[in-house]
């Protein structure tokens, strides 16, 4: 339980010095969820497309490896801005 507790309080951005930080994290912790959610289909789809062809899988792998550079930037700088250490 006092993992939990710790836990909880570090991904709550309790640990945080301001607002601002905190404000940040949170959006981060948001992003962060939400883009769990929408990589899950995004998996299906590499899965799917490579067991039809090798071609197509690599095609889709790719479109959705640069798909995924702007989300992981969107992710990054909200951190960075609640954590800059």
């Amino acid at each position: 339980l006092p993992f939990a507790i710790s836990s909880s309080h570090w991904t709550a951005g309790g640990d945080l010095e301001t607002v601002d930080q905190q404000r940040a994290w949170r959006v981060a912790m948001l992003l962060f969820i939400s883009l769990l959610f929408h990589n899950f289909p995004e998996g299906l789809a590499v899965a799917a497309s490579a067991m039809e062809s090798d071609k197509l899988g690599l095609a889709v792998t790719i479109g959705i490896m640069v798909h995924n550079i702007p989300e992981g930037i969107s992710i990054a700088v909200p951190c960075l801005a609640a954590r800059p250490n």
